[in-house]
């Protein structure tokens, strides 16, 4: 594979998890009302310049019935970048779309978003920028180093909370209503080395991530193997869907960085 096409891999895979955001909001419209916590009305007040001079141009595309057609405009766009046709212009428009997208979501509204949020933003900057030929290969060490910053920052952040060391965050986690499972809480809560075993399985792979990048096939593959599992069981467990697709969408690049070149 060429780096051209290791870079097309990323970026449907990206458009996935950007399409999924999409869907889900655009099929729970209430969350983005006016008169909800991440409606608009709230949101521009969480920056001065949002309500300034150039408030206007905001309010032309952020209140609820118009951000719900920027919503299905770059719900569109992704789509697009998902299959494998389309030309080379229409392609070029669509992924700025879906950037200018996930900028917009972050200006509207501080709340409701995460890291699959953020890396869609990145990874899509990147991907954008390497539609100019001579940086392919700078653009897929970009998206391998923010994916090795991504899950490192998180494993060492886990290693130094005493909850996680005690193995108590996971069943803390899955015991909550907006990303609990009954079952998979019952099971750990009632098996506490199970639950401890989980969570430093978890603590390991992310702060030894960047071993990934070393070059031996066998570790690359292994690491990535054991980052397919933990993101699927997290969409499984704690329905963070787009988690999946936008994490896995930097693994082409991690191989291409390790294995590849």
């Amino acid at each position: 594979m060429t780096e051209h096409q290791y870079l097309a891999l990323s970026e449907r895979l990206i458009a996935l998890a950007v399409a999924v955001s999409c869907l889900e909001y655009l099929v729970r419209p209430g969350v983005l009302s006016d008169h909800g916590l991440a409606g608009w009305p709230v949101g521009r007040l969480s920056r001065p310049w949002k309500t300034g001079s150039w408030g206007w141009v905001l309010e032309a595309v952020m209140t609820s019935s118009r951000y719900r057609v920027v919503l299905a405009v770059r719900f569109g766009a992704a789509l697009l970048l998902v299959l494998p046709w389309g030309g080379t212009v229409p392609r070029v428009l669509a992924l700025g779309f879906v950037v200018v997208g996930a900028a917009l979501a972050q200006v509207r509204s501080s709340y409701g978003h995460d890291g699959a949020d953020q890396m869609c933003l990145v990874v899509g900057c990147a991907l954008l920028i390497a539609r100019v030929p001579t940086v392919a290969d700078a653009a897929l060490w970009f998206i391998a180093l923010q994916a090795c910053l991504a899950y490192t920052t998180a494993g060492l952040k886990k290693v130094a909370s005493p909850v996680w060391r005690s193995g108590q965050a996971l069943p803390g986690v899955l015991g909550t209503t907006i990303y609990g499972h009954a079952s998979a809480y019952r099971i750990l809560n009632g098996h506490p080395r199970v639950a401890r075993l989980a969570g430093f399985s978890v603590m390991a792979m992310e702060a030894a991530f960047p071993l990934a990048l070393i070059g031996l096939r066998p570790l690359t593959y292994l690491i990535l193997a054991c980052g397919l599992v933990f993101h699927l069981s997290t969409a499984v467990l704690m329905r963070l869907n787009t988690f999946f697709w936008a994490f896995v969408a930097t693994y082409p690049a991690i191989f291409y960085v390790a294995l590849a070149r």
